[in-house]
């Protein structure tokens, strides 16, 4: 399947976001928004193949299921219905 942003499109179709895995070596990390984080992340339990499905698709520049773990494994997680 070819990139919907490929030059065949005309003189003016350009990619509006960055990927990341172009950038320089000197390019600060990239940093999530919080929102977005949350976001991802009710994606990502929901349906992992559904994440990776929308993040292969190219539209969205989304966290990888590697930071999304990283954030999910941050939460204290408690025996119950609700914390202590």
């Amino acid at each position: 399947m070819g990139s919907i942003w490929s030059t065949s499109h005309g003189p003016h179709a350009t990619q509006t976001t960055p990927s990341v895995n172009h950038l320089p070596h000197h390019f600060p990390q990239a940093r999530w928004d919080p929102l977005v984080i949350r976001w991802a992340i009710s994606v990502y339990i929901r349906s992992k193949a559904a994440y990776k499905a929308m993040s292969e698709a190219g539209f969205l520049v989304l966290p990888s299921g590697r930071t999304l773990r990283r954030h999910i494994n941050k939460i204290k997680q408690h025996d119950g219905a609700l914390p202590p």
